[in-house]
């Protein structure tokens, strides 16, 4: 559903195309069902191009902004070095087999659909030249970019592996087979557990805590600057958010002064390492964007909420609760 993501419909309109019986009704036929198959994507463009235009001003500006500050040709390195590592890391090293099914298509049984490797080959490489020029991520997860041709990689591999079990394995084909996938599944688990995927649901639980407290501690009228909680504090606390990173920096006072003088108490709610982005934004130029009081209440060491109109020195921030029942890890109404 991402924009960067349509040129893969046109792979799909060139691969219908092209593999059409070569007599002209065939060809005919292919054709119209290629127009009928971008026919259908015309609505969602175009009710997406008028969303745009409504709230951004601009049919080609979307909520995460410009091309611009988000494409670069100096991406390419960093993107195919990450990208690489953590796909090794993650899915092992065995996914590479499956470029034997490009570099070696001899060794592989003929495919029962025309021009399988324009469209095996071409998911892959257009999924990934959409994202290798694309604004870097320094987190594995964000391997997610890149989920439209897992598909396709794992039956390549998965076809690899068959291969290679069935041409220099015979004698154990089916030991081999159930040894690969042992072994695949077993990583699986193992990456599973110690990068904590088993643990997101109760880390994850911090958005909805941090929601009702401020929906509990805080005005009804309140605004709240934020990034990473703006969308939760919206759904769950039924506050106004101001996204502080579009901010310019010599507003931030202004801005607190502002919504103080028409009786809207701003909060601040910080993620993580959002508080050293907040103060190297606005330290400069603002005292409050020093953040040099006690913060109104923290949630362990990952959040911390800080009134701006309110700054005694020396006061002890109130203890966000926490979820830890297991019948309250099911999903919260906003």
């Amino acid at each position: 559903i991402r924009p960067n993501l349509l040129p893969l419909s046109a792979l799909l309109l060139v691969w219908v195309a092209l593999s059409a019986d070569h007599g002209e009704r065939n060809i005919r036929r292919a054709l119209w069902r290629a127009c009928g198959y971008g026919l259908c994507l015309v609505p969602a463009v175009a009710g997406i191009a008028w969303l745009n235009a409504h709230l951004y001003e601009n049919a080609w500006t979307s909520g995460y902004g410009t091309t611009s500050d988000y494409y670069a040709l100096s991406f390419l390195t960093i993107n195919a070095r990450q990208f690489a590592t953590w796909i090794a890391d993650v899915e092992t090293p065995l996914v590479a087999l499956g470029g034997l099914y490009f570099v070696a298509p001899r060794l592989f049984p003929e495919a029962r659909v025309p021009h399988p490797r324009l469209l095996l080959g071409g998911t892959i490489t257009v999924v990934a030249l959409s994202y290798l020029f694309y604004l870097p991520f320094d987190v594995w997860w964000y391997l997610r970019f890149l989920l439209p041709m897992w598909p396709v990689m794992m039956l390549l591999t998965a076809a690899a592996l068959d291969v290679i079990a069935r041409r220099w394995l015979q004698p154990v084909y089916p030991a081999a087979m159930a040894l690969f996938v042992a072994l695949l599944a077993g990583h699986g688990l193992y990456v599973a557990v110690t990068r904590y995927a088993f643990a997101l649901g109760r880390a994850e639980r911090r958005y909805v805590d941090v929601a009702r407290f401020i929906a509990n501690y805080t005005e009804p009228d309140a605004v709240i600057f934020s990034v990473q909680h703006s969308g939760s504090l919206r759904v769950y606390a039924g506050r106004l958010t101001l996204k502080y990173d579009v901010l310019d920096p010599e507003w931030l006072d202004r801005s607190v002064a502002y919504l103080q003088s028409i009786g809207r108490r701003p909060y601040f709610v910080l993620d993580g390492g959002e508080a050293d982005a907040f103060t190297q934004r606005f330290a400069a130029a603002s005292p409050l964007g020093k953040l040099d009081w006690p913060p109104l209440a923290t949630l362990g060491n990952v959040v911390a909420i800080y009134d701006p109109l309110d700054r005694r020195p020396g006061s002890k921030p109130m203890s966000i609760p926490r979820t830890s029942r297991p019948r309250d890890w099911i999903c919260d109404p906003p």
